[in-house]
């Protein structure tokens, strides 16, 4: 985890055919596999569109769209209502208060699930924000958290959806009703 070199991308891979039933001779021909370079990178423009019957998008974390800090992420991501949250850990250096600890940053990212664009997390923590959400360091916001951060929890309060991030909360998607669903495997 404190490794700096680390070049860790977010991943969305799309799947058209969810409940189609495969067979090894489906993985045969004429598939082909979805490799990084088949993805669109998204990581430096919020704006780069994602056409439809596109395989996904990528993006680097990286800071500012273009600086290689080392993220990664460390735990799971969390799908709501179209819109993706996930943490980031970054090891920073060395802990000024003891030197035996590495200083770190968790972010929270939250981006639209089509087409990695941001979800507006700033706009509850920073008021003065215009909103606009064009920049690519608008994906993310910084937790006050130190060590690993877990991945957002997303709880449903009566008529108030609240998402928590480690120890703070943020801005949450609306995702009206809830419906209890049962699986039956057969």
């Amino acid at each position: 985890p404190l490794d700096k070199e680390i070049r860790d991308r977010f991943y969305s891979v799309r799947d058209y055919q969810p409940f189609n039933k495969r067979t090894n001779t489906s993985f045969n021909s004429p598939w082909v596999p979805i490799t990084d370079a088949g993805l669109v990178d998204v990581t430096a423009n919020v704006d780069t569109p994602v056409p439809d019957g596109a395989n996904g998008w990528k993006n680097g974390l990286v800071e500012n769209g273009t600086n290689w800090r080392g993220d990664k992420v460390l735990a799971e991501s969390i799908t709501v209502n179209g819109v993706i949250f996930f943490p980031t850990f970054t090891p920073v250096g060395v802990n000024p208060a003891n030197p035996c600890l590495a200083a770190t940053l968790n972010r929270t990212w939250a981006v639209y699930l089509d087409s990695a664009r941001p979800f507006p997390l700033r706009d509850s923590e920073d008021p003065d924000n215009d909103g606009d959400n064009d920049d690519p360091e608008d994906r993310y916001t910084d937790d006050p958290q130190d060590g690993i951060a877990p991945g957002t929890s997303v709880i449903q309060t009566g008529d108030e959806t609240v998402c928590l991030k480690g120890v703070a909360t943020h801005k949450c998607v609306d995702i009206g009703d809830v419906t209890r669903t049962f699986w039956e495997h057969r």
